[in-house]
C-alpha cells in the first residue's frame, strides 16, 4: 500500500476516534447530551468553564475579557463575575476569536455550542496530525527508511494518549 493511503487511513481513524469518543460522552442517564458531556467533563478537566466563558464572552462583546469566572458557568455571555474564581485567559487570542466564531456558528444553526465546540477541538486535532505529517514527510529525507519512518511516526503522533485525550476538551 502506498504511503499517502496510509497516512490518510491513520488520519483518519485519529479523527474519527476523538469524534466516537465525544459521541460517547453525551450518552447518558440524563438525555441531555450537554449535561452528560458537561457531567463527564469537568472531572477531568475541570478548566473546561473557563475556556468556555472566554470563547461566550469574546462572541458577545468582540475581545477576551480581562478575567472571567472558572469554577462554572458565567451566564449565556459569559461575563457573570463572582468573587472567587476569576482567571484571565492565556490562549493565543486566535483560538477564543475562532471558538467565538464556532460558538455563534452553532447558535445560529441550533446546534449545542459546547458540543460542536468539542468537534471543532477535533477539527484542531486533525489539522494538527495532517501538520504533523508534513513536518515528518520533510524531514524523513535524512532516514535510512523513510516510509516506515513517516508511518510509525505519524500513528504514534496521531494515537498518543495524551495527544487524545487533549482533543476531546474544550481547552
Amino acid at each position: 500500500m502506498r504511503l499517502n493511503k496510509w497516512v490518510t487511513i491513520i488520519i483518519i481513524l485519529s479523527f474519527f476516534t476523538s469524534l466516537f469518543a465525544t459521541f460517547l460522552a453525551t450518552k447518558c442517564d440524563k438525555n441531555i447530551p450537554e449535561e452528560c458531556l458537561i457531567e463527564k467533563e469537568l472531572p477531568i478537566m475541570p478548566e473546561m468553564y473557563w475556556h468556555y466563558n472566554i470563547i461566550k464572552y469574546v462572541a458577545n462583546y468582540g475581545y477576551t475579557p480581562k478575567e472571567v469566572y472558572k469554577d462554572g458557568d458565567a451566564g449565556p455571555k459569559g461575563d457573570l463575575v463572582k468573587e472567587d474564581g476569576m482567571k484571565t485567559a492565556y490562549h493565543s487570542p486566535a483560538y477564543y476569536y475562532i471558538g467565538a466564531l464556532v460558538f455563534l456558528v452553532a447558535k445560529k444553526l441550533n446546534l449545542s455550542p459546547i458540543i460542536t465546540l468539542q468537534v471543532f477541538a477535533s477539527i484542531i486535532m486533525l489539522l494538527t496530525n495532517i501538520v504533523f505529517f508534513l513536518l515528518v514527510k520533510k524531514i524523513s529525507k535524512y532516514v535510512i527508511r523513510k516510509k516506515q519512518f513517516i508511518i510509525y511516526s505519524t500513528a504514534l503522533f496521531a494515537f498518543l494518549p495524551v495527544h487524545l485525550y487533549i482533543s476531546l476538551f474544550i481547552h
